[in-house]
């Protein structure tokens, strides 16, 4: 199945945007986009750059089965051991959280967006992602864009 990811605020601080699964709509919350020598942003501080992906099956530490982005073209892989010369990112997922430091170059999605205590998150991540197991399987491959929305808010330091 194929997913859309459409970005429309990049700040300093964040990626803003709506992840689309079977016609169900998620707000998305990742870390800001950060230029890197290496493709794919900077690792562990970066969203992924826009683009065409796989979206893998991948199983974290504590036993969730979650998705894992992969695009090796854009220098983004499944596992640290399938980078060439150690360059590029890895691991970079789908998973629950609802604020951007509970993220680390991945994507957390919920049903809405607000500012808490003057930081934006998105709300309910756990039953968003659990409403996603429940449109696609989690235990196949699936293909997702990434692409920013025409009119974009971008307010990016330079």
């Amino acid at each position: 199945m194929k997913l859309t990811l459409e970005r429309f605020s990049y700040t300093p601080t964040e990626v803003e945007g709506v992840l689309t699964v079977a016609g169900v709509d998620f707000f998305t919350l990742e870390r800001p986009w950060i230029a890197h020598t290496d493709a794919g942003g900077l690792p562990f501080k970066s969203c992924i750059p826009d683009g065409h992906y796989g979206l893998f099956p991948y199983t974290r530490s504590n036993g969730d089965r979650v998705l894992c982005y992969v695009n090796e073209s854009l220098g983004v892989y499944y596992a640290k051991a399938d980078r060439p010369r150690d360059a590029g990112r890895y691991k970079c997922l789908q998973h629950p959280a609802n604020y951007v430091h509970q993220v680390v170059g991945c994507t957390a999605a919920g049903d809405d967006r607000i500012i808490f205590e003057g930081k934006r998150m998105v709300t309910n991540s756990r039953k968003a992602f659990d409403r996603m197991r429940e449109l696609i399987d989690f235990d196949l491959q699936h293909r997702i864009e990434i692409r920013r929305t025409a009119g974009a808010i971008e307010t990016l330091r330079r």
